[in-house]
């Protein structure tokens, strides 16, 4: 990520039973030692209202969302690993984005 610095890759834990905590944000990137992923807790449960929940989903965990974030466009939306939305990064990236400086 050194070399993309307008690239970040977020992990966002968050729950169907109830809000994410900062606690369990900080315990995931510990156990998972995401030393290059920000991680961060829903604490408002709206991840899993507005996509999770929604049939696509079926309420199942993981998903993976990619964001561009020059266009605000949701590029890949589907369950499963961050593996199989490597095409959606890699497009972003080789884009022509005006405000990216990488």
């Amino acid at each position: 990520m050194a070399a993309r610095p307008g690239l970040a890759i977020i992990n966002t834990l968050t729950q169907a039973s109830s809000a994410g905590t900062a606690a369990e944000a900080a315990a995931w990137e510990s156990a998972h030692d995401l030393v290059n992923v920000h991680v961060w807790a829903d604490t408002t449960d709206d991840i899993y209202y507005d996509f999770a929940s929604q049939p696509l989903i079926g309420g199942g965990y993981p998903f993976t969302m990619v964001i561009d974030v020059d266009t605000m466009e949701l590029t890949y939306f589907q369950p499963g690993q961050i593996s199989l939305a490597s095409s959606a990064i890699q497009a972003i990236l080789d884009a022509e984005h005006p405000c990216a400086d990488y």
